[in-house]
């Protein structure tokens, strides 16, 4: 499967199936790591929004994501999600994500972190994502997370916290 051009990779993905405004669904895939580059993660998203979107839902896809993307890309679905028409809600993450402190968090590809705050600040909590999409209610909610953390503490990129 082609990748999506970084140009599109915020722009709802065209299928040959029409769009259901009731489904919304988010693709994130994070392969560009420097210290822990990831070779499947971005194939998994556009895989994944393509078969959500024949299955008739409006997908938007962001790929290799700096943290300032990737919570844009998660606004914007934000606000796609309470939209009154939406009923079925789909978020797909693929790429390195880390608990700290009981707290899970989605790794940016441009995140570096020698201190539990510098997680914090350079990497997206999802319990946050979750609660901000909790104030739309009455819909159906699935959050799929196939993030790739079995090495990623022990790598230069967080070197600082496997020590403290």
């Amino acid at each position: 499967m082609a990748a999506i051009p970084a140009a599109t990779a915020l722009s709802p993905l065209a299928s040959g199936t029409a769009a259901d405004p009731s489904r919304v669904a988010l693709a994130i895939g994070n392969d560009a790591y420097r210290d822990t580059p990831l070779t499947n993660a971005r194939n998994d998203a556009t895989s994944m929004a393509d078969l959500l979107g024949q299955a008739g839902f409006t997908v938007s896809v962001a790929l290799d994501c700096s943290r300032d993307r990737m919570l844009d890309a998660i606004g914007r679905f934000g606000e796609a999600v309470r939209r009154p028409e939406v009923n079925e809600v789909i978020l797909f993450y693929a790429g390195h994500g880390l608990q700290l402190d009981w707290r899970n968090y989605l790794v940016p590809v441009d995140a570096q972190a020698n201190s539990g705050a510098e997680v914090a600040a350079r990497c997206v909590d999802i319990g946050e994502i979750l609660r901000s999409l909790s104030g739309a209610r009455g819909k159906t909610f699935v959050v799929i997370l196939p993030s790739f953390a079995e090495r990623y503490l022990s790598t230069a990129l967080f070197e600082g916290l496997v020590s403290n």
